[in-house]
């Protein structure tokens, strides 16, 4: 009796590994959904501290962000798939006003839409499977402000950028079931931002790395 268990539970392994390899083959369908792992609610302390007189503290802005990515793609060839993503960040930051400290009420709100074609590759033949992946975006931020704050002021309180963004990261996907991974990943990238007006072209480039969390589902072909 043993013995039948022993092949059952074995024979059962083997067959939900087969299904996990044939996930990343050609011909496979991919969908997936991801998220920075950022803070959700935030907020900061300020503190000024003068050469002559007292040092003064206030509560800085409150933050909420959210951040979403879907794609889809294709496995091309065994393990490596192209497709097309898209990336939503949400980020408002709310100023409270106090007298006493001569601080002004504000809020800023940023909404930013990134569309752009990836390539990810899958390494290995098991159910936890590393991998590589790279991306090129376009997309815009467009930022609103309101409050009382003058030195924050411009002649628009509500303008848009144009957004190149690049990164390449790498990570580790885990098959718990048949046609579904989670996903880690960290990557580097940069973010440039170009505000375009009647007095010239103003550039940003931002770099750094981040991390992802994410959810993939596979259709077999």
């Amino acid at each position: 009796m043993r013995k039948i268990l022993t092949l059952i539970t074995t024979l059962a392994i083997v067959l939900w590994v087969s299904d996990v390899f044939a996930q990343t083959e050609a011909g496979t369908f991919y969908m997936s959904g991801s998220t920075n792992i950022m803070a959700a609610f935030g907020s900061t302390t300020q503190k000024f501290e003068p050469k002559d007189g007292d040092e003064a503290e206030y509560d800085g802005p409150k933050t909420t962000a959210f951040n979403v990515g879907p794609s889809v793609g294709f496995f091309i060839f065994d393990g490596f798939a192209a497709g097309l993503f898209l990336d939503y960040t949400y980020i408002k930051e709310d100023q409270d006003a106090d007298e006493e400290k001569g601080i002004n009420q504000y809020t800023n709100t940023f909404n930013e839409l990134i569309f752009g074609p990836f390539l990810k590759f899958y390494i290995g033949q098991n159910n936890v499977k590393p991998f590589l992946v790279g991306s090129v975006g376009f997309g815009n931020q467009k930022t609103k402000y309101e409050g009382d704050v003058d030195y924050m002021k411009s002649d628009e309180d509500e303008y848009e950028l144009k957004l190149f963004n690049w990164s390449a990261g790498a990570g580790v996907a885990f098959f718990p079931a048949e046609s579904v991974s989670l996903e880690f990943g960290v990557a580097y990238g940069s973010d440039k931002y170009t505000h375009e007006s009647d007095y010239g072209d103003h550039h940003e480039i931002d770099t750094g790395i981040g991390v992802r969390f994410g959810i993939s589902v596979f259709l077999g072909n």
